[in-house]
């Protein structure tokens, strides 16, 4: 009996190590199939784009990867992985007399650029040891060392390459990029496009968006704006090159276009009145201290400006005398008004005449001292809509004062001034507090127009 059940369990049991076997050969052969070859180049790129560059890079020996890791979109240089770095001498170097970076590190980066070839660069991560410890130390001194013209060279090089290195990190908006990202998010409420640098034709047209930023460094065509649901709309930089239409829904905007106004020249400034006039119909504008310039010289010339509805104006202003002229435009031109909000960041005097008597303001000079006083006509906003006046930064400077006073004695519904000033005033011998105490003594008892005008001043 023992025996015929040997008998029976080695018969059942042979086949089956047989099947055993098959199937461990057959896994065999399997584990040394080549499976990620097979995948689709697209797939390939981006598992090497989730690899350090330098792991990616070495890819050029296998076959298969040789022509994809080119086209790597995440390029991540960390000198730290760098084969044979040693982060403790860097630190070492960036106090002793010679340049803290690795010349074969950059060597690799330099290599890595010049064969990208993709279309889109989604994250460019630079780490690495440099200082500019040798030049900072040559302006302290106040002479050159020519013991260190060396080291100095090779710090202005590394400084112009490392820029080089960002501009090519930096992506350029194209029509078609744009197309993709509003398709492909149907219902994208909140956009902002941050340091734009534009070559071509920039369409955004989207029937969800809700608010826009717009900061743009330099554009060499126009940027089309079509939103029908747009709120708010934030833009700054070189705002000329916009063609914005269809906002019918527009409630705060924001303009800033941050350069140097041009007191030389005269210009008509038409392609900003254009721009204006496309959102003449929101609640709340704010202007930066250029644009108060622009009317101020509409305001000179008797050139029409633009009329808004807007309930709510800010105002940002590096201010000088010329910014009066286009402060009084801007209230005429906003007869709606309820809240007025400035912000004084500075306070300027030119002290150049000449160039002031070569400019186009020469004919149109005025006392600014007496500039409100020269106001013969009512101020719609003023004498039926302004309720609340609120001011900050750099109030306690004279030709400011004389503008608050004009407002208290002209806003016949004015409720409330409120007043964020700082106290001192700077003059060529430091501080001057007695005169800012003086300012606001004159504000207290400023007469008022309004019956209910309560001035607050903190």
């Amino acid at each position: 009996m023992e025996a015929c059940v040997r008998g029976m369990c080695d018969k059942n049991v042979s086949p089956m190590l047989k099947e055993i076997n098959r199937s461990s050969r057959k896994m065999s052969c399997n584990l040394n199939e080549d499976r990620i070859s097979g995948l689709p180049d697209v797939i390939l790129i981006h598992i090497l784009s989730l690899l350090p560059s330098k792991d990616a890079a070495n890819t050029i020996f296998i076959k298969r990867f040789y022509e994809l890791w080119p086209f790597i979109h995440t390029l991540n240089f960390d000198q730290c992985m760098f084969q044979g770095h040693y982060c403790a001498y860097c630190g070492r170097a960036s106090q002793a007399s010679c340049p803290d970076y690795d010349e074969r590190f950059l060597n690799f980066i330099r290599h890595v650029l010049l064969l990208n070839k993709s279309l889109n660069i989604g994250k460019f991560c630079l780490k690495f040891h440099f200082s500019l410890s040798h030049s900072f130390r040559q302006r302290e001194a106040g002479r050159i060392d020519t013991s260190q013209y060396d080291f100095l060279r090779s710090e202005k090089r590394m400084a112009n390459e490392i820029c080089t290195w960002i501009r090519f990190a930096l992506i350029m908006i194209m029509d078609q990029s744009m197309d993709f990202i509003l398709s492909g998010c149907p219902m994208l409420e909140q956009l902002k496009l941050w340091f734009c640098y534009v070559q071509r034709r920039v369409i955004l047209v989207n029937s969800t968006l809700k608010t826009l930023v717009l900061g743009i460094r330099r554009c060499q065509t126009l940027i089309h704006v079509s939103c029908p649901t747009l709120l708010s709309l934030e833009i700054s930089g070189y705002v000329d090159v916009l063609d914005i239409a269809n906002v019918p829904s527009i409630a705060e905007v924001s303009v800033n276009r941050n350069l140097i106004f041009d007191y030389s020249e005269y210009k008509d400034y038409q392609e900003m009145r254009i721009l204006l006039q496309t959102i003449t119909g929101v609640k709340s504008l704010k202007l930066s201290s250029w644009f108060g310039l622009v009317f101020s010289s509409w305001q000179l010339t008797n050139l029409p400006s633009p009329t808004f509805s807007c309930k709510t104006l800010h105002l940002q202003l590096d201010f000088v005398k010329w910014h009066l002229p286009g402060i009084l435009n801007l209230l005429k031109h906003c007869p709606c008004l309820e809240n007025l909000i400035i912000k004084i960041t500075s306070y300027f005097v030119p002290t150049c005449q000449k160039t002031l008597s070569w400019s186009w303001s020469h004919p149109y000079k005025f006392d600014a001292d007496e500039y409100w006083n020269m106001v013969d006509t009512p101020v719609q906003c003023l004498t039926q809509h302004l309720k609340t006046v609120e001011i900050a930064g750099l109030v306690m400077e004279k030709q400011v004062i004389q503008f608050l006073e004009y407002l208290l004695g002209h806003s016949m519904v004015l409720k409330k001034m409120k007043i964020l000033a700082k106290k001192e005033i700077y003059g060529t011998n430091g501080p001057k507090y007695d005169k800012a105490h003086e300012y606001e003594e004159r504000l207290m008892k400023a007469p008022k127009a309004s019956a209910y005008a309560a001035v607050f001043l903190y």
